[in-house]
């Protein structure tokens, strides 16, 4: 059995900042106390003093407030391909987020997050050549930071050539000739 009736105070240090509580009436063992963190790591010690010997606990606990910082290395921001998928890879600057979220055209996808370095391989849309990348990541307090948004074009169709001058089979003695013609580039 514990024996509460000879604790002579409680002592809190936050950060080494020492206040003494009271300790809850009805049961003597019990403390509660609300405390004001700094940003970053924060350390919490309960002193129990029973004015002959004394004993603590110590806890350690992190204030973030600051969001995730997401980079974004592949493909190149205005990258143009023909491929119906590409793959979208970077960085996130915190060690907390363990996952990032790939939002391709409003569709949310997950990439894994390893070593602070992510890639997932993603489907482009065939309703537009344009595809808008975004990636967010959230940490373990709940702090969202988003890249910039990438696009991403896909062009699909191939340019078209005609030639309206000169027409097929013309023959000509001449050491020159001009040529001309319509070209499209294919992108829808």
């Amino acid at each position: 059995a514990v024996d509460t009736t000879s604790l002579s105070e409680v002592i809190f240090a936050v950060n080494g900042v020492r206040q003494t509580i009271a300790l809850d009436t009805t049961d003597n063992v019990t403390f509660n106390a609300a405390v004001n963190l700094i940003e970053g790591q924060n350390t919490i010690e309960v002193i129990a003093n029973d004015g002959i010997n004394q004993s603590s606990a110590l806890v350690t606990v992190t204030r973030d407030t600051s969001a995730p910082v997401v980079t974004l290395t592949a493909p190149p921001y205005y990258f143009v391909t023909s491929l119906t998928t590409v793959t979208v890879g970077g960085y996130v600057d915190d060690s907390s987020v363990t996952q990032v979220t790939l939002n391709v055209n409003g569709t949310g996808q997950t990439a894994p997050v390893s070593g602070g370095a992510f890639s997932r391989s993603i489907t482009l849309s065939d309703g537009g050549p344009i595809n808008a990348i975004t990636v967010s990541a959230t940490d373990a307090a709940g702090n969202t930071g988003s890249s910039a948004t990438l696009t991403v074009i896909k062009d699909a169709s191939k340019p078209s050539v005609l030639i309206t001058q000169p027409g097929s089979g013309y023959v000509t003695g001449s050491a020159s000739l001009q040529v001309t013609g319509n070209i499209s580039s294919g992108n829808t």
